[in-house]
C-alpha cells in the first residue's frame, strides 16, 4: 500500500500567530495498519479514523493540536507515543479496543500536558480503567466523553485528577451507584450527561453549578432537592423515558427554562400530594420542612422561568391548568399521549373548597400539544385562558368545533376556536369530524389548518370564508371526500394544499384559482389535472389516480412550468386499447 498519495488543504492563518502554511489531513477509511510514516511536520488536524490501526507508536507532529484515532482496532499505545504532541489539545479515541493493555494506555496520557478534550467512548472500559486514564490525563482536561462503556459505579476519586472539568458525558454506561461528593470539587462543571444507565433515584441534587444535566433513558423513580438558599444555574433538566411517579422536587433557586418529562409514570397516583410528602419526608428526615404541599406534588414552580414542559406519554387522565399556573413565561406545553379527556381552568380555592372556582391561565404560552389523548372538551374561552396561543396541536382527540362563538351549547358539546386573534396554527386530524360549518374560525387568523384523517368529513360551502386571507396551508387528506362534501372556493393566500386520499373526481375549484406552490392529489380518481393552476407551482403528488392517457396533455403544461413530479415513475394511467401504462411512458400511444 502507497503512503504517499495523502490528501490535504492548505489553512491560509496560522492557529496561534507563530507559524504558518500548516495543513490539516485526513487519512480515514483508508484501510491503514498503521499510522504512516510520510506525514507533513506542519500538521495542526490528523484525522485516521475508520482504519485497522493496532498499535500506536510515537509520532514527531510539534505543531499537531487535533488527533482523531477513531474506529480503530488500537490495543496498544506505546509509552511515550504522545511525548513529541506538545500541542494536542483534542484526542478522540472511541470506538477501540483500549480495555487491552491499560496500564501502558493510560501512562501514555502523562505526557499530554495540554490536552482539554478526550474521548474515549466504546472502548469496553470499567471504573477502574477509566480512572485510571483520567489519573494520567491532564488537569487541563476541559470535556470528557465515556460513552458506550461498562462503568458501573462513580466514586468520590474519580474526577481527582481532572477538577476543571466542564464538560463531562457518560452516557450508554451501566451506572448504578454515584458515591457522596463524586462532583463536589467540580466547580466549572456545566454539562453533565447521564442517560442510558441504571439510576434509580436522585435524593438530594446538589451541583448547583451544572446547567445542563441530562438523566434520561433510566430507571429513575424520583428526583428530590432538599431545600436550601443556594442558586442552582440549572437551565435544562431532562428526565424523560424513566419510571417517575412524582414531578421532580426541584432547587428552590434555578433559572430551568427547559424541563422532559415525557414517558415516566406521572400521573398514575390517585394522590399525589400526600404521598409525595411521605416519600420527601422518608428521604430526607424532615416533617417540618415546608407548608407547601405543591412542591411535593408539583415542585417548586413559581420560583422558575421555565419556557419548555413536557408531560407527554405519560398516565394522566385530567390535567387542571392550576397544576402549572405560577410559570407566566410558560411558552410551550406538550401533554400529547396520556389519557386526558378534559383540560380545566379551574381549581377549588385553597382553603374553601365552596369559596369559589379560580380560573387560571397561561398568559406566555403559545404551543400546546394535546395530540392523541380522548379530550372532548376545552376551556369555554381559549383566547383569554391562553392570550398568546399561536399553535393547537389536537390530532388524534374527539373535539367537536362550535360552528360559531357559541353561548346557546356549553364547552362539553363544542370547543370554540372563533375570536382567538392570535391564533395562527391548528391541527384537528382524526377528530372523527363530520361537519364542518361557516363562522367556525371567525375572526381566528389562522395561517395553517390540518383537519385530514377525518373519514366522511363533510366541509359546507363558505366554511372556510373567514380565512381567506390568511390561509397558506390545508390538509384535508384521508377524509374519503367526495366532490360534493368539498365547499371550498378561492384562497387568496393558500400555497400549500393536502388532497390526498379522498375519493374526489374532479380538481376542487380551490386548487384551480389559488396561488398553490404545492399540491398533493394522490390517490383519488382524477382523470385530469387540466385545470391545475401552474404560475406558481413548484411541486405536485399525483400518482394512484385514474388519469385518461388520452387526455394528458396537462403533464406537457407541468413539464413546461418546471414543477416537479416527485411521483412520476410510479403514476399510471388507463388507455383505451394498452389498458394500464405507465405515465412516463406515454409519448404517442394516443
Amino acid at each position: 500500500m502507497s503512503l504517499h498519495g495523502n490528501s490535504y488543504r492548505l489553512l491560509n492563518s496560522p492557529t496561534d500567530g507563530t507559524h504558518t502554511g500548516v495543513k490539516r489531513e485526513s487519512w480515514s477509511h483508508r484501510n491503514l495498519s498503521s499510522v504512516p510514516w510520510s506525514l507533513d511536520e506542519r500538521l495542526i488536524d490528523l484525522d485516521l479514523s475508520n482504519n485497522v490501526i493496532k498499535n500506536f507508536k510515537m509520532i514527531n507532529l510539534q505543531l499537531l493540536e487535533r488527533l482523531d484515532v477513531s474506529y480503530n482496532h488500537l490495543s496498544l499505545i506505546y509509552n511515550g507515543a504522545f511525548k513529541n504532541l506538545v500541542r494536542l489539545h483534542e484526542l478522540n479515541l472511541a470506538s477501540n479496543l483500549l480495555n487491552n493493555n491499560i496500564m501502558s494506555n493510560s501512562q501514555a496520557f502523562k505526557d499530554l500536558r495540554g490536552l482539554r478534550s478526550l474521548d474515549i467512548s466504546s472502548n469496553n472500559l470499567d471504573g477502574e480503567a477509566v480512572k485510571q486514564f483520567l489519573n494520567n490525563a491532564a488537569s487541563s482536561l476541559d470535556s470528557l466523553t465515556v460513552t458506550g462503556n461498562v462503568v458501573s459505579k462513580l466514586t468520590a476519586q474519580f474526577f481527582a485528577n481532572t477538577k476543571n472539568l466542564r464538560v463531562i458525558n457518560l452516557e450508554r454506561n451501566l451506572i448504578s451507584k454515584i458515591e457522596e461528593g463524586t462532583f463536589d470539587h467540580l466547580k466549572k462543571l456545566t454539562e453533565l450527561n447521564l442517560a442510558q444507565n441504571n439510576l434509580a433515584f436522585i435524593c438530594n441534587f446538589k451541583l448547583s453549578q451544572v446547567i445542563h444535566l441530562n438523566l434520561s433513558r433510566n430507571s429513575l423513580e424520583f428526583f428530590i432537592t432538599h431545600e436550601n438558599e443556594n442558586v442552582h444555574q440549572l437551565e435544562v433538566l431532562d428526565l424523560s423515558y424513566n419510571n417517575l411517579l412524582y414531578f421532580p422536587i426541584l432547587p428552590k433557586h434555578n433559572h430551568l427554562t427547559h424541563l422532559h418529562l415525557q414517558n415516566n409514570r406521572l400521573g398514575a397516583l390517585t394522590r399525589p400530594v400526600s404521598e409525595a410528602r411521605q416519600l420527601y419526608e422518608d428521604v430526607t428526615n424532615s416533617k417540618n420542612y415546608t407548608t407547601d404541599d405543591k412542591l411535593f406534588a408539583y415542585a417548586d414552580w413559581h420560583n422558575m422561568s421555565l419556557i419548555y414542559l413536557d408531560l407527554s406519554r405519560n398516565l394522566f387522565r385530567s390535567f387542571p391548568l392550576s397544576m402549572v399556573k405560577d410559570p407566566w413565561s410558560l411558552q410551550i406545553l406538550n401533554m400529547s399521549g396520556n389519557c386526558l379527556h378534559n383540560i380545566s381552568v379551574y381549581s377549588f380555592g385553597k382553603n374553601d373548597q365552596q369559596s369559589g372556582l379560580l380560573n387560571y391561565s397561561l398568559p406566555s404560552l403559545r404551543h400546546i400539544s394535546l395530540q392523541d389523548n380522548n379530550v372532548h372538551h376545552l376551556p369555554p374561552t381559549l383566547s383569554s385562558t391562553f392570550p398568546k396561543i399561536e399553535r393547537i396541536v389536537l390530532g388524534g382527540n374527539r373535539i367537536r368545533p362550535c360552528p360559531v362563538e357559541t353561548t346557546g351549547l356549553s364547552e362539553v358539546q363544542c370547543a370554540s376556536f372563533s375570536n382567538i386573534t392570535t391564533l395562527k396554527h391548528l391541527d384537528l386530524q382524526d377528530n372523527n369530524l363530520k361537519l364542518l360549518l361557516p363562522g367556525t374560525f371567525a375572526d381566528s387568523p389562522l395561517i395553517s389548518l390540518d383537519l385530514s384523517a377525518n373519514k366522511h368529513l363533510t366541509i359546507a360551502k363558505n366554511a372556510l370564508w373567514d380565512l381567506e386571507n390568511t390561509l397558506e396551508s390545508l390538509s384535508i387528506g384521508g377524509n374519503n371526500m367526495t366532490d360534493s362534501q368539498f365547499g371550498l372556493s378561492c384562497m387568496d393566500k393558500m400555497k400549500f394544499l393536502n388532497v390526498s386520499h379522498n375519493n374526489v373526481k374532479n380538481l376542487p375549484v380551490i386548487a384551480t384559482c389559488s396561488p398553490l406552490m404545492a399540491l398533493d392529489v394522490r390517490n383519488n380518481s382524477l382523470s385530469s389535472l387540466a385545470n391545475v393552476t401552474v404560475s406558481l407551482l413548484s411541486v405536485i403528488y399525483i400518482s394512484g389516480n385514474s388519469f385518461n392517457c388520452c387526455e394528458a396533455t396537462w403533464l406537457q403544461s407541468l413539464n413546461e412550468a418546471n414543477v416537479t413530479i416527485p411521483d412520476l415513475n410510479s403514476t399510471e394511467c388507463l388507455h383505451p386499447v394498452k389498458s394500464v401504462i405507465p405515465l412516463v411512458q406515454l409519448q404517442d400511444v394516443c
